[in-house]
């Protein structure tokens, strides 16, 4: 892979689809926005045993959220696509682990589940899954923030 370039909500529409290979047809052709590769890695990272939930930063979020931005869990991801082939991506991901985990395992787990599901849902080739975990947390810490948010 030569050089990626990151795009994100803010940038042209054009710039944020990926050209499904073997997307054309005979009806037209078929493109993915990268909110739809985010929001399958957002369920395969949250899937996985030990993960709490997408992080970021509280007060940069609930600002955001003032303003109309996107949500905090679309900005934990971001989309890297490949400038020669835009099928080809890699993807970063932070995100807040429970305590009492093997991090390295959950680490490993993320990747996997990530690279299963983004391929073989959108036919896209993930060459890497990069992993920043944030914060450790205690599972009643997290509850009750969900509690609070619900």
């Amino acid at each position: 892979m030569k050089t990626t370039t990151q795009h994100n909500a803010d940038g042209p529409a054009k710039e944020r689809r990926s050209e499904i290979p073997g997307g054309d047809s005979q009806l037209g052709s078929i493109c993915l926005h990268d909110n739809v590769i985010a929001n399958l890695v957002r369920r395969a990272a949250l899937g996985v045993p030990g993960v709490s939930r997408l992080a970021g930063n509280s007060i940069v979020d609930n600002l955001a959220e003032l303003v109309g931005s996107r949500r905090m869990q679309d900005r934990a991801i971001a989309i890297l696509k490949d400038s020669d082939d835009a099928s080809r991506v890699v993807i970063e991901l932070k995100v807040n682990v429970f305590f009492g985990f093997k991090l390295h395992e959950v680490a490993e787990q993320i990747q996997r589940a990530v690279i299963e599901l983004v391929e073989n849902t959108a036919s896209v080739t993930v060459t890497a899954v990069n992993v920043a975990m944030q914060e450790i947390e205690d599972q009643t810490t997290a509850e009750g923030q969900e509690n609070e948010e619900a």
